[in-house]
C-alpha cells in the first residue's frame, strides 16, 4: 500500500508497471498513474515510495483535441 501522499486514495488510477532490478533486493517499481498525471516510484531495498510530476510533460496538451487520420481532422 502507498501513503496517501504519494497515491491519492480516492484519485489515481495506477495502470502500467516497470520493474528493474540489480539484485534479488535491489528492485524499483515505476509506475504510472494516468488520472494525476505522474509516476509512483517504489524502492524495495527501503521499503520507501514517492512520485514524480512535471507539469508540462505529463498532462495532456488542451490544444492538442484535434487528430489528423490520412489527412482528415477528427474532433
Amino acid at each position: 500500500m502507498f501513503p496517501a501522499n504519494v497515491v491519492s486514495p480516492k484519485t489515481n488510477f495506477l495502470n502500467d508497471i516497470v520493474v528493474g532490478c540489480h539484485s534479488e533486493t535491489n528492485c524499483w517499481a515505476y509506475i504510472s498513474d494516468a488520472t494525476d498525471s505522474k509516476i509512483i516510484v517504489y524502492n524495495h531495498e527501503e521499503d520507501r515510495s514517492w512520485f514524480v510530476h512535471h507539469p508540462l510533460s505529463m498532462n495532456p496538451d488542451p490544444e492538442a483535441y484535434v487528430i489528423h487520420i490520412i489527412g482528415k481532422a477528427m474532433h
